[in-house]
């Protein structure tokens, strides 16, 4: 028997067809961008691309498409056009036969500066506003080096590390950083203190020693010197500027899952799409569908207003073929090269109706509103594939909301078992195989392989239906069917305007024609399939049916209503416990007596928080673990998070899970909780398999938390910092920890167990003997306890070594030293170990009860274990021993875990004036509560918040002073509100520190306390508004306050310079030269308003002013495009008006200049406003050159607004169309006078419904075909202008107006040709007339040749017959003599065989009887 035929055998895939286009491809040469066909959507890409780079659109780019329609190809075509030389432009440009124009458009940008330009793939692993920074960071950093641009914006790092600097714990904890061995090269061993001084300095080094500062930070986890994202902007904007940089197009693709891991958190990424709007900072985004990607509208307008209207890159379906059939290499084998051509033939032959429909389909449909051309030499060249599945597969990617699945994909995969893809069936199938097409239930697989991970929910929920309607009972012919049905059900919901793609009886057949089922198989399965129940046909108008699956199992009433009941019993709370979901947040053992979780949700969030106040510890941490079902909890749960996070204390951290349970595996658990109650009676099999796949649910919730994103809030980032994974936050955890507790035993590399309570005299006895046993004895020297004590072990006095201070262990035992010394300068002579190890508690050391802590209290108590020192408890006395010491470490430790009432201590046998009157000044000036006072910090604390509530800051009081009746000197008073300043913010002080302020402010109060009951009438809202006021009055000659009379508002401008302090940082931030600043803003807003005030109606705002501009320019008929060319120095100001219509608004960037055009060109604008014909007879005078000025400004006035923001090509078009139209209705407007003058009617209709005539009857039957086409235009409104003019001629020609006229000829023809033979009986015209009008619902216009007209006139004669004909006929019947009438019958019959059937029916029934 011979070996089986296989496809295989006659073509493989080929290994250099690169579906995915990636821009090493392009760098090696193996793809060339030269290549990329530009079809219609990338020209469109190409335009907008030119028009951001030009300036003329200040947003970045947006790119979209399905997976597979070339959309990165075409991203990375731009970047290669605007890298490559003008030759390579123009010679793309050229062999394309693209616009010359766009050309060289493109490479006046490219030209016009250094244009940088960035590619980047993937955003899957950004989880946090952090990862953006330091993505884009990477990136930019990249992009100047390989363009060997030096300057990287350290200096704008600087100010971040200097403020965290300022704090004395971060600088020591700094300072012992960098003198690590792994940085001491970097810093020369210079202490801290130098550094900072030559950061201050401006010195040479900052760019070295910034670079050298943040490596240190980011290896440490010091969060605080990380780039938030204001910094970032900041940093790109001074990266363009000192490099002379003229734009940055930074490319982003696959940026679709950046928007799925992060739905709640995009306001980073929409800052720096904001950079574009002042500064040539460009993003490219590429992705899936943009505004699907967003939670909501609100979000999804927000992030798309920074960005020029999306380009929507489609694969035209002759291109899907074209690349199907390039990835099938042929065999170089003669022999099987021949014999595939034969097979392929008789393939093809089969599949000539199949392809014949595709093609007339193509040509007849639009898809995706681009009419493709498809081949018969396109469809044949892809065979074994059949030529439906080929058009489902170019479709592929629609079904899936992800980079899962595409038709490149299906040509490419390896995988053989789950997702079969192309490769599979070649090497299953040949083709003398029974099925040897690969048809679109073979496609099912590769659908639903792997779990359809992927799947959009509408899509998945069908293809669920296989597996829940009893597929196993069906015939392998029935699976294939019910496979198809179901793959072009799912596919319809997403294609839209593709016929071939909808679940019919024509396409059911399509699917298997050409192979060996006979004709109509298909469609005959599809209908057993129907009469089984598991699929129906459903209407979908115009007579049309298609098939849809039938999902159901069980009562369905029931279980909706069980389904309710579970759904709103189902809280986030319980599901918690239920899946334990806290066990998917593992802390690492280092750190996880530091942490306590808490879970919590919506429902019990206030609780959470409650309960974990009451009983958080001290030097421990409890963190609130939220969850959220969906994402509308997840909001819910974000702001209650953020409002609890911004004031809660220290010690209460928040964890975020990002992760939802999501509404598809809620709803999945619901159902599967649902079958197993509804089956828990009858069927408790059934229900526990159902209740199985609910924890699977479950589970799986917890799987994806484990593996998915989380914020942490903690006090030094209440806004919250994003981690990618667990492993991100556990770090992150490490670093909170470590930063507070760096001297801490957490940063030892020992065995997980030494951080539990296990022996701990055991421990201490190692410490103090140095000598590792049991437990404490590692076999992998690298987890070994000798090795965290590397330097201290068995050495004497290592603290003395000056080389080793750094040491954590060091930093410990000199603590140990001090409270040890304290301890024996007291009276008592006596230190407690409780005390020691409470101490060594605190910060910076966090030690915790366990076994490390006991190991390492022995080691730094050795010295102290001898009997030249006694042990005592207060009642009793020994001398120390080794015993005693490990003894009373562990009865320390214990009583701290489990506290004894019986339990003795045991032990081993002491401000300045002017700070003291800085304290108590400042808590009576600013009422704040003494023991909120009780430091300089916490006195600077509550004196922001104060300062916060104040509607202006305090210095503005002093443009008061002078006309205060004051106890004190102008002076005294004003140097003390200078240095309250300065303690708010040190930014805004000559002095040292916040120290020196307060002493400052101290020796003052201590020499004149009259100074506090003057600051105490003086600090308030009214004194503080009242000096802005006063401030404001005398800054720049007072022009704000004149400008403000001339609006006449009433004094708002005080409200205003009010909100400019008030959208950015708290006002305590503010010196008066940056409130200058907002003053100048405030006064070109209001000389803005006093201009246009000029020119149009009042406003009191800016807001109204510029409504006032945009209803004006909405009002301007013409393009401004089509415009700018015609109004010379008026340009500029138009184009002002452009931006400002576009926006809705005056962009901050675009004030000054407006405000210029305003003072220069305000009357130009006038005059253009009130003479727009003659400008539009200039723009438009090709499309115009057949009117009159009367018509032009007839035309112009019918011209609806809003055409002033058109581009030149869209107004040109539509110009054209209603000059079309103008003429038409020109034409017409003369048609409908001839008439009216010939007839005395508005039209032919009206003539009818005038004299109750139609109007056809008036001519004979010769004449009236050709009337009835003259006639025409009177009601057909698409009657051209030609048409029209022909009508005229004939009517000012015609000669049957006097007929028309006499209304004898009227009943004449009435009578003729209407009521016809009905004549004889139906006389009176008027009255037949009268009769229609009240029966007939058609106008007299269309009752000649009307069915309806004949039907009611046959009856009403047949009516009249009865009452009067019929005696008549009897009458002149019966004056007849036997031969004439017999005569007379004869003719009847002869000529009415309605008479002669009735004689004939009648002679029949004579003879029956």
């Amino acid at each position: 028997m011979s070996e089986k035929k296989v496809y295989k055998e006659y073509f493989d895939i080929d290994p250099k067809y690169y579906a995915a286009v990636t821009a090493d491809l392009i760098k090696q040469g193996k793809v060339s961008w030269k290549n990329f066909y530009p079809h219609e959507t990338f020209v469109k890409l190409l335009e907008k691309t030119h028009m951001v780079l030009s300036g003329k659109d200040p947003r970045s780019l947006w790119v979209e498409g399905a997976y597979g329609t070339g959309k990165s190809h075409a991203a990375l075509t731009v970047k290669s056009l605007l890298e490559a030389d003008d030759d390579e432009i123009r010679a793309y440009f050229e062999d394309y036969g693209l616009s010359n124009d766009l050309c060289q458009k493109l490479i006046t940008d490219k030209n016009g500066g250094k244009i940088i330009t960035i590619h980047r793939i993937g955003s899957a692993f950004i989880r946090s506003d952090q990862d953006l920074i330091l993505a884009v960071q990477d990136s930019i950093k990249s992009a100047l080096h390989e363009e060997n641009l030096e300057n990287y914006g350290e200096e704008s790092l600087k100010e971040a590390a200097l403020k965290w600097l300022e704090d004395d714990i971060n600088r020591e904890y700094f300072n012992a950083l960098i003198h690590k061995d792994e940085y001491a090269w970097a810093f020369g061993g210079e202490e801290v203190t130098t550094i900072i001084e030559k950061l201050k300095d401006e010195s040479n080094e900052v760019q070295t020693i910034m670079r050298n500062i943040l490596k240190v930070a980011e290896d440490n986890g010091i969060t605080a010197l990380r780039l938030d994202i204001l910094g970032l902007a900041s940093w790109i904007k001074d990266v363009i500027a000192k490099n002379n940089i003229s734009a940055i197009l930074f490319v982003w693709d696959e940026f679709t899952e950046f928007f799925q891991n992060n739905p709640n958190s995009v306001t980073g990424f929409q800052t720096l799409a904001e950079i574009s709007l002042s500064h040539p900072f460009y993003f490219m985004i590429v992705s899936h569908e943009s505004r699907s990607l967003f939670v909501n509208a609100d979000t999804a307008k927000k992030i798309l207003d920074r960005f020029v209207p999306s380009v929507k890159i489609e694969l035209p379906e002759n291109m899907a073929f074209r690349l199907m059939a390039q990835a099938m290499k042929k065999t170089a084998d003669s022999v099987l090269a021949s014999e595939w051509n034969k097979y392929a033939s008789e393939l093809n032959d089969e599949l000539i109706s199949v392809r014949n429909t595709i093609e007339s389909s193509a040509k007849k449909e639009s898809t995706m509103g681009q009419k493709t051309v498809i081949s018969d030499a396109e469809l044949q060249s892809i065979v074994p594939i059949h030529p439906y599945a080929a058009l489902m597969l170019k479709h592929l990617s629609v079904a899936f909301s992800s980079n899962q699945r595409s038709m490149f994909d299906f040509i490419i995969s390896n995988d053989m078992t789950d997702a079969k893809g192309f490769k599979w069936f070649i090497n299953a199938y040949g083709p003398l195989d029974n099925q040897n097409l690969l048809t679109i239930d073979m496609l099912w697989d590769f659908f639903n392989g792997k779990g359809q991970n992927g799947l959009n929910d509408d899509v998945r929920v069908i293809l669920d239906s296989y597996n829940l309607l009893q597929n196993d009972k069906l015939t392998s012919d029935e699976q294939r069917v019910f496979k198809t049905v179901l793959l072009l059900q799912a596919i319809s919901q997403r294609v839209s305007g593709v016929g071939l793609l909808r679940p019919n009886d024509m396409n059911v057949d399509l699917a298997f024609s050409g192979t060996d089922w006979s004709k109509g198989k298909g469609k005959s399965i599809a209908e057993k399939l129907c009469r089984d129940g598991l699929i129906f046909k459903k209407p979908v108008g115009g007579g049309k049916m298609e098939y849809t699956v039938a999902n159901s199992t069980g009562d369905a009433a029931t279980i909706e209503k069980i389904k309710k009941e579970i759904r709103e019993e189902t809280k986030t709370q319980n599901l918690i416990v239920n899946a334990d979901l806290l066990a998917a947040i593992q802390l690492p053992a280092s750190i996880k007596g530091r942490f306590e979780l808490e879970g919590s949700a919506v429902g019990n969030f206030a609780g959470s928080i409650s309960k974990a106040s009451q009983t958080v510890k001290p030097n421990r941490y409890k963190i609130i673990v939220s969850f959220a079902m969906d994402d509308t909890e997840a909001g819910q749960i974000k702001d209650l998070t953020i409002r609890a996070a911004s004031d809660s204390e220290d010690s209460i951290m928040f964890i975020e899970c990002l992760t939802t349970m999501g509404q598809d595996l809620l709803e999945q658990y619901i159902e599967n909780m649902a079958y197993s109650r509804y089956y828990a009676k009858n069927d408790k099999g059934r229900a526990a398999s159902f209740e199985q796949q609910a924890i699977r649910c479950l589970n799986e919730w917890k799987q994806k938390i484990f593996a998915g994103a989380f914020i942490l809030y903690t006090s030094d980032n209440r806004s919250g910092v994003r981690l990618a994974g667990l492993q991100a936050l556990q770090d992150e955890l490490k670093a909170v920890e470590h930063q507070k507790y760096y001297y801490g035993l957490s940063q030892y590399s020992v065995i997980d167990n030494m951080f539990s309570k296990g022996p701990l005299a055991q421990g201490a006895e190692c410490g103090i003997n140095q000598s590792l046993a049991g437990t404490f004895k590692s076999s992998n020297e690298k987890n070994s306890l000798e090795k965290a004590l590397n330097g201290a072990w068995k050495i004497d006095k290592y603290w003395e070594d000056p080389s080793k201070k750094s040491l954590p262990i060091v930093r410990i035992k000199n603590r140990v030293e001090e409270l040890v010394q304290q301890g024996f300068s007291n009276a008592a002579g006596r230190v407690s170990i409780l005390a020691i190890f409470e101490a060594l508690e605190e910060a910076p050391y966090g030690f915790i009860p366990s076994n490390i802590s006991a190991f390492v209290l022995g080691f730094v108590l050795k010295e102290y274990s001898l009997s030249d020192y006694f042990w005592s408890n207060g009642s009793n006395s020994e001398s120390m021993s080794v015993d005693k010491m490990k003894q009373m470490i562990a009865n320390a430790l214990n009583q701290k875990v489990t506290p004894n009432r019986n339990y003795k201590e045991e032990y081993i046998v002491t401000m300045s004036l002017e700070q003291k009157a800085f304290l108590s000044c400042t808590a009576k000036i600013f009422h704040i509560a003494d023991n909120q006072c009780g430091s300089i910090e916490s006195a600077r604390d509550q004196l922001r918040s104060r300062m916060k509530q104040l509607t202006f800051p305090i210095w503005c009081v002093k443009s008061l002073l002078a006309d205060e009746d004051l106890s004190s000197s102008i002076e005294d008073v004003s140097e003390v509100i200078d240095c309250y300043c300065g303690i708010a913010n040190t930014a805004n002080s000559t002095k040292n520190s916040e120290s020196d302020l307060a002493d400052s402010i101290g020796r003052k109060i201590n020499a004149n306390a009259n100074i506090v009951d003057d600051l105490i009438q003086l600090i308030s809202n009214e004194k503080c508004k009242d000096g802005m006021l006063a401030y404001i009055r005398n800054y720049r000659l007072g022009i704000l306050e004149t400008l403000a009379l001339d609006i006449g508002d009433n004094g708002a401008y005080i409200d205003q310079v009010k909100q400019k302090f008030n959208a950015d940082a708290a006002n305590w931030v503010w010196s008066s030269e940056t409130a200058d600043e907002k003053i100048n803003d405030v006064i070109l807003e209001y000389q803005i308003i006093v201009e246009s005030n000029k020119l149009n109606p009042r406003a009191l705002s800016l807001r109204d002013a510029i409504v006032e501009w945009n209803k004006r320019s909405s009002n301007i008929r013409i393009s401004f495009e089509a415009l700018r060319k015609y109004v010379g120095t008026l340009e500029n100001f138009l184009e002002q008006l452009l931006l400002m219509q576009r926006s809705g608004s005056l962009q901050e960037q675009n004030k000054s200049k407006f405000y210029d055009c305003l003072v220069t060109e305000g009357n130009n604008f006038t005059e253009f406003y009130k003479n727009q014909t003659q400008y539009f007879k200039q723009a438009a005078a090709t499309f115009i050159e057949d009117l009159d000025d009367q018509d032009i400004e007839k035309l112009y006035s019918d011209i609806p607004n809003g055409q002033f923001t058109k581009s030149s090509t869209e107004y040109f078009n539509y110009i054209e169309g209603q000059v079309k139209v103008f003429l038409q209705n020109q034409a017409k407007r003369r048609l409908l006078a001839v008439w009216k003058d010939k007839t005395g009617t508005k039209s032919p209709a009206d003539w009818s419904n005038t004299y109750q005539t139609p109007i056809y009857c008036m001519f004979d039957d010769e004449e009236r075909s050709s009337v009835r086409e003259i006639l025409e235009p009177f009601s057909d409104k698409m009657a051209t202008e030609e048409m029209v003019k022909r009508t005229i001629a004939y009517l000012e020609k015609a000669d049957f107006y006097r007929r028309l006229s006499d209304s004898e000829e009227r009943n004449r023809c009435f009578r003729q040709r209407v009521i016809g033979d009905y004549a004889v009986i139906l006389k009176d015209s008027d009255e037949i007339r009268e009769y229609l009008a009240d029966h007939v619902t058609e106008a007299p216009y269309a009752w000649f040749d009307n069915s309806t007209v004949r039907n009611k006139l046959k009856s009403l004669c047949e009516k009249q017959y009865l009452l009067k004909g019929k005696d008549t006929a009897m009458e002149i019947i019966n004056n007849m003599d036997a031969d004439e009438a017999k005569k007379y019958l004869c003719d009847l019959i002869a000529d009415n065989p309605t008479v002669g059937m009735e004689i004939i029916k009648k002679q029949k029934r004579i003879g029956r009887l």
